[in-house]
């Protein structure tokens, strides 16, 4: 294969990229609760590396997993209640949810008093 196919090659998989992210924006901004800057807010604690996008419903989560799944996304996705959230907003995670709910912790019950 010549140095150019690849490069054309190169430039389908880039296109590709930013099409399916383009996609799952428009998934997020459809299901996701929108915040004021347009843009699907995020729960977690600061410096969480584990941050999520919220759904207000657990029938907006299925119906973005079901969007993804369309898309093609192969990945197990498992809708959980967040145990930071007081009215109980749903995320899509990638394992399955604990069976038996955890304890707050200060940290989280701090994150709650502020988010609320």
């Amino acid at each position: 294969m010549s140095e150019g196919a690849k490069s054309v090659q190169e430039l389908v998989r880039q296109r590709n990229q930013v099409l399916d992210k383009l996609a799952r924006q428009q998934i997020l901004d459809q299901y996701a609760r929108i915040g004021k800057n347009n843009k699907p807010v995020i729960c977690g604690l600061p410096g969480d590396e584990h941050r999520r996008v919220v759904f207000d419903t657990k029938e907006d989560a299925e119906a973005a997993v079901r969007a993804f799944r369309r898309m093609g996304s192969t990945r197990p996705q498992y809708i959980e209640v967040c145990p930071l959230s007081k009215r109980g907003h749903h995320h899509i995670v990638g394992r399955p949810p604990a069976t038996t709910p955890q304890e707050p912790t200060k940290e989280t019950a701090d994150h709650r008093a502020t988010n609320a």
